[in-house]
């Protein structure tokens, strides 16, 4: 799975403003191609942490939904979206509820999840 991210980029050693363009570009593409969710993989502890606490502790997390959600034509419910975080494997996975699941009834609680 790692040489995938590394393959398109997508292994990240910071997350810095041109890595968050990279990884809501990725985001977008994955959710216009139907799934609904995308995983941010970290090439080191420190980018996966630094990433963690802009995310979640500085709420950056809304910034970058903000910037998937303008480049998709699939619109999702940025407060109904739920992460699971892996200091293992230094990933971020995001859940996201598109409106035509929201529309379908779908579980979906949008918690987050550690």
């Amino acid at each position: 799975r790692q040489n995938f991210y590394v393959h398109e980029n997508l292994l990240f050693d910071k997350f810095d403003a041109p890595e968050k363009a990279r990884a809501a570009a990725y985001a977008a593409d994955m959710i216009s191609s139907g799934s609904d969710g995308f995983l941010l993989c970290f090439q080191n502890d420190e980018a996966y942490r630094n990433a963690l606490r802009d995310l979640f502790e500085k709420e950056g997390v809304y910034a970058l939904l903000k910037q998937i959600d303008e480049q998709t034509d699939e619109p999702f419910a940025i407060d109904r979206v739920s992460y699971v975080d892996s200091d293992a494997d230094l990933t971020i996975e995001f859940l996201l509820e598109t409106q035509q699941q929201e529309q379908g009834g779908d579980d979906n609680n949008g918690s987050a999840e550690n």
